[in-house]
């Protein structure tokens, strides 16, 4: 939640500093003062005893210990994980949504600047705006995956995620639509919140006992740094290829749509975890079964 809101604050408040005289050497200064504190409120003077269970991994979390798999071989957790085919469609899931978001952290801020012609303070309040979604998400992640379920979560973070985009794609250039980006980025907090409230979960149910945090922290790659950077190549591919922000946009909530709508399919028919009224949900997808 602070996270969130800190990046609103932060994007608004580096603009106009940057803006103004000086204004990027203010902002680095900011920059490494800060770095500094953390690094001192971050060194311990003196290392007490580690509680029992403590670990560097996972705090007080169990540690992985090899799996005896139903054939009776003895297999590391973390093999497991990397060779689940749940797990890895999963991450292929994730793949596509980050590299909608990777498309749209690029050029978003570029099309408000450029093609509504509208100024680098006006592209920082525009996202601003998500936290009104972001925040209630947050606070009520609970609640939501106790109604919906985790898998049906994710596919409605996509759906938000694809209006969101398909907005920024049909919406008019003029500056008078910039006011619409207000309504369009509350989607947006929408998407990315339910995205992280799902597939956190989803990430720790699929792995084995003892490997949720590696799962965990594999997803948080691949969403936040690998699909960034695919996202990062096809977004600029596609605007070398078409010379149109509108219609990278276009392309890419139209191939998001339909990956979505396939890997919903997989997930109501073959993986048997989302149930519709008439065909229940059978399971949650797991690691592998093990021998008790």
């Amino acid at each position: 939640v602070f996270g969130h809101a800190g990046i609103s604050m932060v994007a608004v408040g580096a603009n106009y500093l940057v803006g103004s005289n000086d204004g990027m050497y203010i902002v680095l200064d900011i920059c490494a003062a800060l770095l500094v504190l953390l690094i001192i409120l971050g060194i311990s003077n003196e290392q007490g005893p580690r509680p029992a269970g403590f670990s560097h991994h996972g705090g007080h979390g169990e540690k992985a210990h090899a799996v005896v798999d139903a054939s009776g071989k003895e297999r590391s957790p973390n093999v497991i994980l990397l060779t689940n085919p749940s797990f890895l469609f999963f991450m292929l899931f994730s793949m596509s949504a980050g590299v909608m978001r990777s498309v749209m952290t690029n050029f978003q801020p570029f099309f408000i600047q450029t093609t509504m012609k509208r100024s680098d303070m006006d592209a920082a309040i525009t996202q601003a705006f998500r936290v009104f979604t972001q925040i209630p998400i947050f606070f009520f992640n609970k609640q939501l995956i106790s109604f919906f379920g985790t898998y049906w979560l994710l596919i409605l973070a996509q759906v938000f995620g694809v209006l969101f985009v398909t907005g920024y794609a049909l919406m008019p250039s003029g500056p008078e639509w910039y006011y619409f980006t207000y309504v369009l980025e509350l989607f947006k907090g929408l998407w990315s919140s339910l995205i992280v409230t799902s597939c956190i979960r989803i990430a720790s149910d699929i792995a084995p006992k003892g490997c949720e945090g590696t799962a965990q922290g594999l997803w948080a790659g691949n969403y936040s740094g690998l699909s960034m950077a695919v996202g990062g190549f096809f977004g600029g591919g596609l605007l070398y290829a078409t010379g149109d922000l509108k219609t990278v946009f276009l392309i890419t909530s139209l191939m998001s749509a339909v990956l979505t709508l396939v890997f919903a399919l997989k997930f109501i028919f073959v993986d048997r975890v989302i149930g519709l009224p008439c065909m229940p949900a059978k399971r949650a997808p797991s690691a592998i079964p093990v021998k008790a």
